[in-house]
């Protein structure tokens, strides 16, 4: 049973290529071509690599790469032999592996009048990261906006890692997949303290209940009792009715109410003050 032998060297093999996988390990087996010499009228037979390594793990061009052993494929195959442990040297690539950053969240905020989101980078990952390999991200800096400025449950955050770039010592073998970074996650905006409170004032006996105004402490920047931030009517209950005992009482506001505020409403003091002393003369009759 006569055989043809194939031959080949490594100036006849291409198409190895591999993404960064952390090991020397040529893959992707299928992909790479042999062109071998002594094949007969173009009969169905393929040499095709088993086994080879890199003479490097880390990304590059032109890497020497050794092929440990081959075998034949197609319907011809039992016609042909080849050595099956060549110990061939060529060269091939090894590409950086694409990672994105998996895992961030944002802590909830009070509200402030601004879009901005805190983000919390505790669950923080890169997916596809080789275990072992050194890589970080420097600055962690992403950028992390509110759909929405105003109170709310589970609103729309958009995130953006700007300029943020890899750094470690594996690095090199790496890039940073951008486009699948940006992306979005939910946060919460919770009520700001909103106090408001009633202004001492002073009254006769003998007048009626009265105010003087309230004073607000929590708005923010830019926003006050005049803005859309509140509603309904300010309006005012008294510990103090007419012709009641000269004293203090209290003044206590209420009836707003706000989307963005928690409303707080404290008392103030109204001081009834004594009237003028009247003095009657007696004359006896």
């Amino acid at each position: 049973d006569l055989r043809l032998m194939l031959t080949f060297d490594g100036s006849n093999v291409s198409g190895i290529e591999k993404e960064y996988d952390g090991t020397d390990d040529v893959d992707n087996l299928d992909e790479i071509d042999i062109r071998t010499q002594g094949i007969y009228n173009n009969d169905d037979v393929k040499v095709v690599v088993v086994s080879g390594s890199y003479a490097s793990k880390d990304v590059g061009n032109n890497i020497e790469v050794t092929i440990y052993e081959v075998e034949l494929s197609g319907n011809k195959k039992d016609n042909y032999d080849i050595d099956n442990n060549p110990s061939v040297k060529t060269s091939g690539r090894i590409i950086q592996r694409n990672v994105k950053i998996t895992g961030i969240s944002v802590t909830p905020k009070v509200y402030d009048g601004e879009n901005w989101a805190d983000v919390n980078y505790n669950s923080a990952e890169f997916d596809r990261l080789v275990d072992g390999d050194d890589v970080k991200l420097y600055p962690l800096n992403v950028d992390a906006t509110y759909e929405s400025v105003n109170v709310g449950t589970g609103i729309k955050v958009s995130l953006s890692f700007g300029d943020a770039t890899l750094t470690g010592s594996d690095e090199g073998n790496y890039t940073l997949d951008r486009d699948e970074c940006v992306g979005e996650t939910t946060g919460d905006i919770e009520k700001a303290s909103l106090i408001v409170t009633a202004k001492d004032h002073s009254i006769d006996y003998g007048d009626k209940p009265a105010n003087n105004g309230v004073d607000y402490d929590g708005f923010v920047d830019g926003e006050d009792e005049n803005n859309n931030d509140l509603s309904g009517t300010l309006g005012f209950e008294y510990t103090y009715t007419q012709y009641g005992p000269v004293g203090t009482y209290q003044i206590t506001p209420k009836g707003l109410s706000s989307d963005n505020y928690a409303i707080t409403f404290n008392p103030g003091t109204l001081t009834v003050n004594q009237v003028a002393t009247i003095s009657v003369d007696w004359k006896d009759g």
